[in-house]
Parts: structure tokens; C-alpha cells; sequence
């Protein structure tokens, strides 16, 4: 659960309000240490987003993964498999997936430009997802 206000004292108040009403009506608690009081600005992570004012990112984490397993397949000496182009179009398009619905044009590029270019893979002019040729 996910509250904003501009008042921290007001946003305790209404976590303790919750906790009790989730204690007497449906016997559950929240854990302790989950509350986070914090600014906006920051951002918060969410589903694999880290989502802030006026924009949404993707996580770093995937971002990282991502890239290291598009320079880990550029390695492998059989990377022009067919069965491993199929398996990179498909690890890459799901990240790109994910990408496309974040503020990530520049992500997205990157990401195509380790696994595409070649002459059996290719990506759209969005960057939205890559293409075996």
C-alpha cells in the first residue's frame, strides 16, 4: 500500500489508523519495519519500476542484468546458433517490454546496440523490440 501526503505526522496517523483497523477487523498486522516515511522525490520502487515525479524508470537491477546477459551471449562462441539468436530474441524483446512502458529510450538504445547490427539480428527504429533476420 502506497499513501502520499504532505504531512508525515498526518500519513502516521493514518498507518495507525490502518494497523488498527486490520488488526480488529481482519486479524492481520504489517510488518514493522516495512513503513517507510519518505520524499516523493526519491522515488519508490514498484514492480520493477522506481517510479518518481513526472516520470517512471525501470529498476536498476533489471537494467544491469540485462546488459550483462546481452554482453555474456556477444561472447559466446556459438552466438549465431539459431537456437541462441532464438533465445536472445527472446530474453532481449522481454526486456524491452518491460522498457517500453518506462522512460527508457536511452536504456532501450543501449540494449539494442550490444545485440543488434549484425547480420542476423536487427532492432526497430523504437527500440521496442529486436528482430532475427
Amino acid at each position: 500500500m502506497i499513501l502520499f501526503h504532505e504531512n508525515p505526522k498526518y500519513l502516521n496517523l493514518i498507518h495507525d489508523k490502518i494497523k488498527i483497523f486490520l488488526n480488529d477487523k481482519l486479524k492481520l498486522t504489517i510488518h514493522p519495519r516495512k513503513k517507510i516515511i519518505d520524499l516523493i522525490e526519491k522515488g519508490f520502487d514498484f514492480t520493477g519500476y522506481v517510479i518518481k515525479p513526472g516520470r517512471m524508470l525501470v529498476r536498476r537491477t533489471i537494467t544491469n542484468r540485462s546488459l550483462y546477459k546481452a554482453r555474456k551471449w556477444k561472447k559466446l562462441s556459438d552466438k549465431f546458433s539459431e537456437h541462441r539468436l532464438e533465445e536472445l530474441r527472446s530474453i532481449v524483446n522481454g526486456y524491452l517490454g518491460l522498457a517500453v512502458k518506462a522512460d527508457s529510450y536511452n536504456y532501450r538504445k543501449k540494449l539494442c546496440s550490444i545485440t543488434a547490427g549484425n547480420l542476423f539480428v536487427s532492432a526497430d527504429k523504437d527500440y521496442r523490440k529486436i528482430i532475427l533476420n
